[in-house]
């Protein structure tokens, strides 16, 4: 049962590892000679933005019918994506 254990932690490293490569090569494409910072995450949600803030990328692993979803935008189409997503959690916790 161990051995069996290490070996799906192994793969699912593996599988992360891999995931985040193909997250940081699509990135490249959509925005070429970008720096990308990784901002913490608070949720499942894996969030980035360029070095100088000007583009932002949310990626949504595992969604409905198990979609993986990169989204990619400017720093003001965030700010109003931000705003909200605010405004929605303030509702439903009413």
């Amino acid at each position: 049962m161990r051995s069996w254990i290490r070996s799906w932690r192994e793969k699912a490293s593996t599988i992360e590892s891999c995931e985040k490569l193909d997250i940081l090569r699509l990135l490249s494409i959509a925005v070429a000679n970008a720096q990308w910072v990784k901002i913490s995450r608070d949720s499942t949600i894996r969030r980035a933005r360029s070095k100088d803030g000007k583009v932002f990328a949310y990626y949504f692993a595992d969604g409905d019918y198990h979609r993986h979803e990169l989204v990619v935008h400017t720093a003001s189409v965030d700010a109003v994506f931000r705003k909200a997503d605010k405004i929605i959690t303030g509702l439903q916790r009413h």
